[in-house]
C-alpha cells in the first residue's frame, strides 16, 4: 500500500514538473533561455 502511494506521488511529481517545464519553454522562448534549469528546484521547493 506504502509502495503504491509513493509511487502516485513520484508520478504527480513528474507531471508536475512537465508541466512548469512546458510553462517555462514558453518563457525561455521570451526571454532567451535561464529557466530550464529551474524546473526542478521549483518543483522541489513545492513539496
Amino acid at each position: 500500500m506504502a509502495k503504491e502511494k509513493k509511487e502516485t506521488a513520484k508520478k504527480e511529481t513528474m507531471d508536475k514538473q512537465a508541466f512548469i517545464q512546458r510553462k517555462l519553454m514558453v518563457l525561455n522562448k521570451k526571454n532567451g533561455g535561464r529557466y530550464e534549469r529551474d524546473a526542478a528546484r521549483v518543483v522541489q521547493n513545492n513539496q
